[in-house]
This record gives C-alpha cells, structure tokens and sequence, in this order.
C-alpha cells in the first residue's frame, strides 16, 4: 500500500507540472500575446511593411499554427516575398506539434482531477497534498533549468529546443525571410520569460492548493 500511495504522488506531481507548462504554453496561443508583442519588436523598416500589415500577418501565422481551418499563408505581400514552401512546411510542422500539446494537456487535466478526486474521496489527502506540492516544485524547477541554460547562451538552447521536435534544417530560414522578421529572436526572448512567468505563478497556485487540502482534511 505505501508503495502505491508513493507511486500516486510521483503520479500526480509529474501531470501537475505537465499541466502547469501546456496551460501556460496554450495562453500564449492566444491573441493578447501576439497583439502585445509583435509591434514592439518588429521593425516596419526591416520588413517594408505597414505597422497594421505586420501585425495582421503575425496573427494570421498565429492562427495557422493553432487552427487547421486556418486560411493559408499569401507567398507575396505587397510586392515582396512572404511565406514560401519551406516556412508553411515548418508552420505545418509546428501547428500538429502545438495541437497535440494542447489534447495532451487536456487530457492530462482530467486524469489529474481524477487521480485527485479519487485521494479525496478515499481518505488518502496527504497523497494529493504531497502530489500537489511536488509538482509545483518540479515545475519551478523547470524554469530555473530552463531560465539558466536560455540566459547563458538564448541561441544555443533555442536550437537545441528545436531539434527536439523538427527536422534538423527545416526550422531555419535566412534572416530576411518574413517570418524571422516577424518573430526576431526578441520575440522569442519575451514569449520564453513570459511563460516562465506563467509557470512560476502556476507553480505557487498548486503548492499552494496542496497546504490547503494538508489544512481543511
């Protein structure tokens, strides 16, 4: 029995850290991230571009990404070249890679709630306290990890993130290419502190959720 109750937290700290990281991935999915960062760090003279234009193709990639109904990507905008072949390869690529992320999560999410419901429901709280309170640790974890090696060398771990899940080669484009000048390495830089910020803060919440169920059980 202890060994179920130990193999039920590891259980449950892991899916709280998993689902701390895809909810917070899935906020910067959404239109506020895009609309607030984009004209920040995209530069109408690099891109030749109107203001309005850049921010309409960023949301337009954004959605690409994140919808199969999506329109597709024009190959010119106002006399220049947009997106070819290669780069809607490359947003094929990471829209399935962000879609599955974003069922797995789902799922995850209801597996945890259960595996919680059922430690309520059973007597067994400390469990779902210890759970809690180590995947909130984990995930803090996670962003100092991450928040180490990105701050020490952003390029290095940027392409090291990437050759995890595409094809080496397919993710890089030459510096004039729309879609290096729509999401610079600035915007990169910003999405990364952004969701490290979100995951810290999603982190505290379960710790914190976890002392509650330790205090009202």
């Amino acid at each position: 029995m202890r060994f179920v109750r130990v193999l039920e937290t590891a259980l449950i700290a892991m899916l709280a850290a998993v689902v701390i990281v895809g909810i917070s991935v899935w906020i910067l999915e959404l239109p506020w991230f895009t609309s607030a960062v984009v004209p920040r760090v995209t530069s109408p003279e690099a891109t030749g571009l109107e203001p309005q234009v850049i921010l309409d193709q960023a949301q337009a990639v954004r959605e690409f990404v994140t919808s199969r109904a999506a329109e597709p990507l024009p190959a010119t905008i106002g006399g220049r070249a947009a997106f070819d072949e290669s780069a809607v390869a490359h947003l094929v690529d990471v829209r399935e890679l962000m879609l599955d992320a974003r069922q797995v999560t789902m799922l995850l999410a209801v597996l945890l709630i259960a595996l919680i419901g059922q430690c309520l429901l059973t007597g067994w709280e400390r469990v779902a306290s210890s759970g809690l309170r180590a995947g909130g640790w984990v995930a803090l974890a996670g962003v100092a990890f991450a928040a180490f090696f990105g701050t020490a060398d952003f390029g290095a771990f940027f392409a090291r993130f990437h050759d995890l899940f595409f094809e080496p080669g397919t993710w890089v484009f030459a510096s004039n290419a729309l879609l290096i000048q729509l999401f610079p390495e600035t915007f990169w830089t910003i999405a990364g502190l952004i969701l490290g910020l979100f995951v810290a803060i999603g982190a505290l919440g379960i710790i914190v959720a976890g002392r509650l169920v330790d205090v009202f059980s």
